[in-house]
Order: structure tokens, then C-alpha cells, then sequence
């Protein structure tokens, strides 16, 4: 299996099975609904890494975000959160790496 990098705005890094293509060319990791494996890295990664297999179904996050009241922006339609604006789908493959941290 192939992983791919991404770092996000605040340092955090991580390894994970899904990309988008960058338009240099470059594939770079991405959390979406197609993300089965993430590999959080803390620190040296030859010290400090913890994967992560995703299993929870989708309309149990689903219900979440209905208890939780969340509700897409009404001019873009994306759900706005600390993470950047997010598709519901990307809320969705958000939440399962929370939930798996």
C-alpha cells in the first residue's frame, strides 16, 4: 500500500491511502470518504506514529452531525469549521480521523 503526506495548517502530519493530484504533479494526502488508513505522526516519526483504520459507517457520522446540528453555510453550502470549509463529505472523512485520534 501506498501512503501520501499532508500537513496541516497547524503542523500536525499525517500519512493516509487517499491523494488529490497537485498541479505540479505532486500527490498529495488527503482525508475524503474514500480514507480507509491514517498514519498520525507526533514528533520523529521513528519514535512517535500511530495508525489508524477507519470503520465507522457513514450514516453513523451522518446521524452525528444531525445531533449536532450542523448545517452547511447557506451561500457556499460547505460546513465551515476550525479544519477549513468542507464538503459534507470531507466533514464526514474529518470526523472519522477525529474519531479514530
Amino acid at each position: 500500500m501506498k501512503l501520501y503526506y499532508h500537513k496541516t495548517d497547524g503542523g500536525t502530519e499525517y500519512l493516509m491511502d487517499t491523494f488529490i493530484l497537485c498541479p505540479n504533479g505532486h500527490k498529495e494526502g488527503t482525508f475524503n470518504d474514500k480514507t480507509k488508513y491514517v498514519v498520525r505522526i507526533d514528533g520523529d516519526i521513528e519514535k512517535d506514529a500511530e495508525i489508524s483504520v477507519r470503520d465507522i459507517p457513514q450514516e453513523n457520522i451522518e446521524k452525528l452531525i444531525d445531533i449536532l446540528n450542523l448545517e452547511p453555510n447557506k451561500k457556499d453550502g460547505k460546513y465551515h469549521t476550525t479544519w477549513g470549509a468542507k464538503t459534507k463529505e470531507g466533514l464526514i472523512a474529518t470526523i472519522r480521523v477525529i474519531l479514530d485520534l
